[in-house]
């Protein structure tokens, strides 16, 4: 999340993390990136939602890693130039899957995974849920 909050795959090995954030009393909070986005008119998953607007923060300048050492920048840098982005049958756009990705680098893509949930849109609070009299 922007702010100095961040967030962590919430399924997996990412359970662990998000207990370490919780412990250290940070903000962030589990992510399900399998789960349906904000927007599943669009996008097939919440992990292609959030690396598409992770690429329309590159596109505006709204991201910018020349002050990162060299050795990250090109495997980041590797990592998200080997996003693919389809449509699928339902007309959603699909992020191509992981093993394809790890085909083609070599590894899983962990950095570029990292920065887009370190600038995944903060979750809205949940709002309580009240009866109203008609």
């Amino acid at each position: 999340a922007n702010g100095g909050g961040g967030e962590a795959e919430g399924s997996g090995v990412g359970v662990g993390v998000v207990d370490r954030v919780k412990g250290q009393g940070l903000r962030g909070g589990p992510v399900n990136v399998g789960a349906a986005g904000r927007d599943p008119e669009h996008f097939f998953n919440l992990s292609t939602e959030l690396y598409w607007n992770l690429r329309l923060l590159f596109q505006t300048g709204g991201i910018d890693l020349s002050r990162l050492p060299q050795d990250i920048y090109d495997r980041l840098s590797g990592e998200l130039t080997a996003m693919k982005f389809k449509y699928n049958s339902q007309g959603k756009l699909q992020l191509a899957p992981k093993d394809e990705m790890k085909k083609g680098l070599g590894r899983l893509p962990d950095f570029a995974d990292a920065l887009a949930l370190a600038f995944a849109p903060p979750v809205p609070e949940p709002q309580p849920f009240v009866l109203r009299a008609r």
